[in-house]
């Protein structure tokens, strides 16, 4: 099966921070396969976010996939390794994966 046309799922490699974090939440890889087949692909920070959103699932697969609104998995795709996975129930999970990093310009070590 091939993911998110370039990708098949058997050259993925989840991390150990991955697959812990695809146990802890309850996402099987049925379920990553869906997100990575119908989510929104956005680099981002040198790595592809594949966001899920509710637009992303279609109507008959909603019953069944609805659950996974907001996941998020975060794949380098130099390395084919997926980093990890997480989901954001909040509507704001889509800006914070689009912003770009804060940059503190002012360390706790640095004095003027």
């Amino acid at each position: 099966m091939y993911v998110s046309n370039q990708y098949q799922l058997a050259e993925l490699v989840p991390s150990d921070h991955a697959e812990w974090r695809m146990a802890q939440r309850n996402v099987s890889w049925t379920d990553l396969e869906f997100v990575l087949d119908h989510g929104e692909k956005i680099y981002r920070h040198g790595v592809i976010f594949f966001y899920l959103r509710r637009c992303d699932i279609p109507l008959g697969l909603r019953k069944k996939y609805g659950r996974l609104e907001g996941a998020t998995v975060v794949f380098n795709g130099q390395t084919h390794e997926i980093i990890t996975v997480y989901r954001s129930h909040r509507q704001k999970g889509l800006r914070r994966v689009k912003s770009k990093p804060t940059r503190n310009f002012k360390s706790k070590w640095h004095y003027h």
